[in-house]
């Protein structure tokens, strides 16, 4: 059963493996190259306009295109940005009705009067929300400033399409990517001449390679999860005793100045103490600073390739959560101690590694490479297609058979691959998951086997019961004659 298994969970880790290639070229050619999300939010929102203003279909896509390469929006790269909110979409419409006339007299004949006085008015009421309501977000404050100052049928209009707009927008790409991932799955069977069967037959003859294949993603990959969580803990815990060590120092007064006396500052330290005074309102009782919670310490296999991976991607996510590490920086003067390892500890068990990182790093694709390998030349690659359709086969049917189960091969593993790298990877999960406990029910039962013949090996003989022999029966009595008596004795024959 436990040999079946890995077989799967070989074959499953071969997929996720060629899955995630497969993810990363669909991710470089549809977003990276022809940023497939970006063109279909560009004509969705060229339509949207047309339809609230009446403009021109390539009029609309035109003015779209403006305001989704605008520098804020695509990052400084000039490409069409991926994402628009409601509240930018209007701002940003009403600032271009400014340099194009067409846009300024469809907006006037919306209700919109003087766009560029309601985008000042916009603009204001922001900022008074700013002002009062310091708590709101910034899409929210922007919402209400909309609500209060652009009332009007073209905002009664834009607020009732502009979210189902974006839906579809979401549908349509992912709709277009599942297109680019089918084709980019046919082109690496293609490439590679993968055959899923074939694959599931080598597996089953192989149980050295199946054995590996299932340990490595056994073992490695929740080693790997709490390597870089521990580190990404540690990194986020220094960047805290930095920024506080920074905002202690600004508060103090920036810098402090090198002196060389007695008693004078070193070079380098920070004064947590007058910075906590600083921040302090005058007539508060200032805490005592308490000793920083050291880093853990981080035992590694060395700065191999997978450490090296794991501290990339643990530095990754620290600085992603620039802010959180922000706020705990300011509660780290008054803070319990031990309160800030516990946030940290928290902050980083919201890490979920990558999954692409470890099978790069770890050398996994090598050793799935045993498995798939790439064609060294044009020739080479013929070669393995001539193999697999079985051109030396003595006779015509067993060439076709052989043509007929490698193009089955073929067409299942496009099918397989299409499903994509999260599909693959939760499969992966499930089997080991469920190879552990049928492994522990099988160990159970293997000592509990072992036990039984150890006892049955020590039990001693049974005792023999010994039978007593029955007692001899006395000899029966000799028969007597009974005495004659005196009368009736016969007289004797003459």
């Amino acid at each position: 059963m436990l040999h079946f298994l890995d077989v799967f969970i070989g074959f499953t880790f071969v997929m996720l493996v060629l899955s995630l290639a497969a993810t990363a070229l669909v991710e470089t050619l549809a977003n990276g190259i022809r940023n497939l999300k970006g063109v279909a939010l560009r004509n969705s929102l060229a339509d949207l306009l047309s339809r609230l203003l009446g403009l021109e279909r390539q009029a609309a896509l035109t003015v779209v295109d403006e305001m989704l390469r605008d520098r804020l929006l695509s990052d400084g790269t000039g490409k069409l940005a991926t994402v628009m909110q409601r509240e930018e979409f209007f701002r940003l419409l009403l600032d271009k009705a400014g340099s194009n006339a067409d846009l300024k007299a469809k907006l006037i004949e919306a209700g919109i009067a003087d766009p560029a006085a309601m985008l000042a008015a916009v603009r204001l009421r922001i900022l008074d929300y700013e002002r009062s309501n310091p708590e709101l977000s910034n899409a929210m404050r922007a919402s209400l400033a909309m609500l209060d100052e652009a009332t009007g049928p073209f905002l009664a209009k834009l607020n009732g399409w502009y979210d189902q707009t974006i839906d579809r927008v979401d549908a349509i790409f992912t709709a277009k990517i599942r297109v680019w991932t089918l084709v980019v799955s046919t082109l690496m069977v293609l490439f590679l001449n993968f055959d899923a069967i074939d694959l599931i037959n080598r597996l089953a003859r192989d149980p050295a390679l199946t054995a590996r294949l299932s340990t490595q993603a056994e073992q490695q990959l929740p080693a790997y999860r709490a390597k870089v969580k521990a580190l990404a803990q540690a990194q986020i815990a220094a960047d805290v005793r930095k920024a506080a060590a920074a905002s202690a120092a600004s508060a103090a007064g920036g810098t402090e100045a090198l002196a060389t006396g007695d008693g004078a500052a070193k070079p380098g330290a920070t004064n947590d103490a007058a910075g906590a005074s600083a921040s302090a309102p005058v007539g508060t009782a200032t805490t005592p600073t308490p000793t920083p919670t050291p880093t853990p310490t981080i035992v590694t296999d060395g700065d191999d390739m997978l450490t090296q991976c794991a501290k990339a991607e643990a530095r990754k996510f620290a600085a992603a959560n620039a802010p959180a590490v922000k706020a705990l920086a300011v509660r780290l003067p008054h803070a319990a101690p031990g309160a800030i390892a516990d946030a940290t500890g928290r902050l980083a068990a919201k890490l979920v590694p990558a999954t692409s990182a470890f099978y790069t790093c770890s050398g996994v694709v090598a050793d799935a490479s045993d498995v798939v390998t790439l064609p060294a030349s044009a020739d080479a690659w013929l070669a393995g297609w001539r193999q697999a359709w079985g051109s030396d086969a003595s006779s015509l049917p067993d060439h076709i058979g052989g043509v007929m189960l490698h193009l089955a091969g073929l067409t299942l593993s496009v099918a397989l691959l299409s499903l994509g790298a999260p599909f693959w990877y939760e499969t992966l999960s499930r089997f080991i998951k469920l190879r552990s406990v049928l492994s522990g029910k099988d160990d159970e039962a293997r000592k509990e086997r072992q036990l039984t013949s150890n006892a049955v090996g020590k039990v001693p003989p049974p005792p023999t019961l010994a039978v007593k022999a029955p007692a001899p029966t006395p000899p029966a009595p000799a028969m007597v004659p009974p005495a004659e008596s005196a009368g009736n004795t016969a007289p004797p024959d003459p």
